[in-house]
Order: C-alpha cells, then sequence, then structure tokens
C-alpha cells in the first residue's frame, strides 16, 4: 500500500492491472525529473520510479502498518483505492508475462530486467516454474500449474496471477473504490476526482499487442477452475463474468 498524503490518496498496487501506467501518472504529480518526462520510460528508469515511490510513500511491508498510517488511510482525506482486472483475463496476461520469462531469444537487456525482479521476488523462481510445467508451456497446462501444483510448492504465489483479493487484504484496509481496468479513463476521472491529484489527459494504459483473453479458453472445464480459483475476486468486485 502506498499512503501519499501529499495527493489524499492510499493506493494498493496490483500486477497485471495497469501499475506501470499508474506509478508514472502518480510519479508525475509528484515530482519534475527527466524521467517523469518519459513517455515509456525503460526498465531501469522504470525500476528507479517504482524505487522512489516505494521508499518514500509504502507503508504495508513486513514491518506491518502502525496505527497512526491505518488512522489515516480511514480519514475522509485520504481516498483509499485499487485498480482490479477481470480475473480470466488477468490469468491471460500472467501467463503470457510467464512465456516472456521463458523466451530463449529475449535480449540481454531484458534477461537483466528478469534477473533483478527476480531477486526480489519470494516464491518460485522461473526456472522451478518451467520445471513443473514439464515442458507443456500451453495455457491449459500453466491453469493446472497455478490452480493444483503451486499452492502446494510454495506459500509465496506470484503476484502475476495471485488472486487479487489476497493482496488487496480487504478485511483490514477499508477501501473506498476498487477500479476497474477495463473502465479505465471512467476510473482515473473518478480517482481524480476524489483526491488532490491533477493531469488533463488521462494517463494512458500499457497495452501490449491486442489479443482476445477467451480464445485462451478452449473448453467449459478451463473456464470453471479458474473461477472456483479467483471465486473471492468475483465475489469481492461483482459484475465480473467470464465474457465481460
Amino acid at each position: 500500500m502506498l499512503l501519499i498524503e501529499h495527493l489524499g490518496i492510499a493506493w494498493r498496487p496490483i500486477p497485471k492491472c495497469g501499475t506501470s501506467s499508474s506509478f508514472k501518472l502518480i510519479y508525475d504529480n509528484l515530482y519534475d525529473d527527466d524521467i517523469s518526462k518519459l513517455k515509456s520510460p525503460g526498465w531501469k528508469d522504470a525500476r528507479y520510479l517504482r524505487a522512489r515511490l516505494r521508499n518514500n510513500f509504502k507503508c504495508d511491508n513486513l514491518r506491518g502498518v502502525t496505527d497512526e498510517e491505518h488512522e489515516k488511510m480511514l480519514s475522509s482525506d485520504i481516498f483509499v483505492f485499487a485498480l482490479v482486472r477481470n480475473p480470466w483475463a488477468r490469468l491471460v496476461a500472467g501467463y503470457l508475462q510467464a512465456m516472456r520469462w521463458f523466451d530463449p531469444e529475449m535480449d540481454s537487456e531484458q534477461r537483466d530486467a528478469i534477473a533483478y525482479n527476480q531477486k526480489r521476488r519470494l516464491g518460485l523462481k522461473n526456472d522451478e516454474i518451467y520445471t513443473l510445467l514439464n515442458g507443456d508451456l500451453s495455457f491449459e497446462n500453466f491453469v493446472d500449474f497455478v490452480v493444483n501444483v503451486e499452492p502446494y510448492e510454495t506459500n509465496d504465489i506470484n503476484n502475476h496471477w495471485k488472486p487479487q483479493s489476497k493482496m488487496l487484504r480487504p478485511n483490514f484496509f477499508k477501501y473506498d473504490f476498487f477500479g476497474k481496468i477495463e473502465e479505465w479513463d471512467y476510473t482515473w476521472e473518478l480517482i481524480k476526482h476524489n483526491s488532490k491529484m491533477h493531469f488533463t489527459k488521462t494517463p494512458n494504459l500499457n497495452r501490449h499487442p491486442k489479443y482476445n483473453y477467451k480464445d485462451f479458453y478452449t473448453n467449459t472445464k478451463l473456464i470453471n477452475k479458474v473461477e472456483q480459483y479467483y471465486l473471492r475476486d468475483l465475489e469481492l468486485f461483482k459484475d465480473y463474468v467470464f465474457d465481460k
């Protein structure tokens, strides 16, 4: 959780939910430097951007949240929010992320980025995930790994596909708003209206080449398996169904 009193917000970043675009927008509202002017920062610049925000404003880490910080987030002066995503679509995004980790043709800069992120990440390392997939990189086998293998191999599920509800901790934090990235423009306009953030244009959502997540689900059994795994997410966010 990032608590930024200057902007009147507390934000819980969730991987694969527009975090890169959101980090940059919040950074632009706080600092005026060369990185903030970049439209699409390289991974080293993006790493600095995120680290500076986390170092200055992160209040939910291994030490927990102080009573003072928690009280501030309960006040009417702080707008507590998170951006969320359709669980079926987010799992496909997580799968495509994992496939990039296993790409033998990635360049050296990409390898450096992956190596850096692995040092910070708990849970299974990329080579361990690859081994547990038994060389089968199909989406159906990946879903089986997420649902039936990973939970028994580690207590630290990979954040790129970990249930959003487990990262949000809604029983502890009182959220004012769960913004759906599928309603990107509306979401950020509402956040701006309820905070001290200023921007004239809604931030660009960081998009990869277009694909239809529904094409990855080739049978009803696969759809239902993912639904059961993310059942708490679906209950918490409401309105999400497979084809919406």
